[in-house]
C-alpha cells in the first residue's frame, strides 16, 4: 500500500509525539490502528466479493458453453439420424435409377447394334 520504510516511520512517530503530545499519543495510536483495521477488513471483503462475482461469472459462461455444445451435439445428432434415412432412401433411388439407366444404356448398346447389324448380315 505505502512504501515508508523504517526511518520515515520513525520521523512520522517524532512529528506526531511533537504535535499530539506523550498524553494522547497512544489513545491516537489506538484510534488509527482501529481505523487502519476496518479498511482492511472493508477492503477484504471487497475483494472476496469481486473474486466471488468473477467465478460466479466464469461458471455461468461456462455453462452456457456445455449447454450449447449439448445442443450443438443432439442437433448433429438428430440430423445424423434424419440424414441416414434420407441417406439410404437416396442410395436406394440411385440404385434403381442407375440400374435403370444401365438397363436403358443395354438396351441401346452393342447389343442392339449387334443384333441390328446381324440382321442386316442376315438379310
Amino acid at each position: 500500500m505505502f512504501d515508508a520504510s523504517f526511518p520515515e516511520i520513525v520521523l512520522i512517530l517524532l512529528v506526531a509525539l511533537i504535535v499530539v503530545g506523550p498524553e494522547r499519543l497512544p489513545r491516537l495510536a489506538r484510534t488509527l490502528g482501529a481505523y487502519v483495521g476496518k479498511a482492511r477488513s472493508v477492503f477484504n471483503s471487497v475483494r472476496d466479493e469481486v473474486e466471488r462475482e468473477v467465478q460466479l461469472d466464469e461458471l455461468r459462461k461456462a455453462e452456457r458453453d456445455l449447454k450449447r455444445d449439448l445442443d450443438m451435439s443432439q442437433d448433429v445428432m438428430s440430423s445424423g439420424r434424419k440424414g441416414a434415412d434420407g441417406k439410404a432412401a437416396s442410395s436406394s433411388e440411385q440404385t434403381a435409377a442407375g440400374s435403370g439407366k444401365a438397363k436403358a444404356e443395354a438396351g441401346r448398346g452393342p447389343d442392339k447394334d449387334n443384333g441390328s447389324e446381324s440382321e442386316t448380315r442376315s438379310g
